[in-house]
């Protein structure tokens, strides 16, 4: 069977550890000015927690099944959730759940739709 998965993702950091290059130690060793800063070694920093909110929009795309050289007419369409979730993090580890919730459901012929669907993972980064 031919599918296709799409799928499009923004997060927002809840609390935790902050990325943003306005924090302090994110600029620790450049400037901005003319007066040279003296370079100094990267502090060692201890593994934090992160928590972020994501919000989803997932789509599956599938063709209608061939059964023995003949189209099956209940196979194939596409469904599109909207996914709120969370990611936890700790230092390289990272974890996620999502619930998705169709908002289009076109499939062909008689086919069971879904109410709802749910994702979990881990991650660990090197």
């Amino acid at each position: 069977m031919i599918g296709f998965l799409y799928n499009a993702a923004v997060s927002y950091r809840l609390f935790g550890a902050s990325s943003d290059p306005r924090n302090a130690l994110a600029h620790a060793g450049h400037s901005h000015g003319k007066t040279p800063i003296r370079k100094s070694p990267a502090p060692v920093e201890a593994p934090s927690w992160a928590l972020d909110a994501v919000l989803e929009l997932n789509g599956e795309w599938h063709a209608k099944q061939k059964v023995a050289g003949e189209i099956d007419d209940n196979s194939g369409g596409n469904t599109i959730y909207i996914a709120p979730g969370l990611r936890a993090s700790y230092g390289r580890f990272s974890s996620f759940v999502s619930v998705g919730i169709p908002v289009v459901n076109k499939m062909s012929g008689l086919q069971s739709r879904p109410d709802y669907r749910v994702l979990t993972g881990m991650s660990f980064a090197n």
